[in-house]
């Protein structure tokens, strides 16, 4: 069931690897990164989220900032970008989920109904 529910995005990115305007071995480091950083954002929504807000809000918030960065790191070419592409493409899905996890807690402390 997690296997199901939390890393098929992480399948998902690893993946999408083609669509990269990079040259072989260059573009694993983000991919891998990536994986990496939703894995631990998914594990950490599971776990920091439970006595708070269910976890999907974090595993939302972090495939949001998956987009997000895919979005702002589309154009750019990888070679001269690379540090930069590579710290969005890690730092967007932990931010993503801290900020989903943080607003589903202040809805849960006004409404206590989540």
């Amino acid at each position: 069931m997690f296997i199901a529910r939390f890393l098929l995005p992480s399948v998902f990115v690893a993946l999408s690897s083609s669509s990269a305007h990079a040259h072989g071995q260059e573009f694993f480091v983000v991919i891998y990164a990536q994986i990496l950083a939703v894995a631990a954002c998914c594990g950490a929504s599971l776990f920091w989220a439970k006595r708070f807000a269910k976890p999907r809000f974090g595993v939302i918030g972090c495939l949001v900032g998956v987009v997000v960065s895919w979005v702002i790191t589309g154009g750019m070419p990888y070679s001269e970008n690379m540090l930069l592409i590579t710290a969005i493409q890690v730092a967007f899905p932990v931010i993503g989920t801290a900020v989903s996890v943080y607003v589903a807690k202040q809805y849960a402390h006004s409404n206590r109904r989540i």
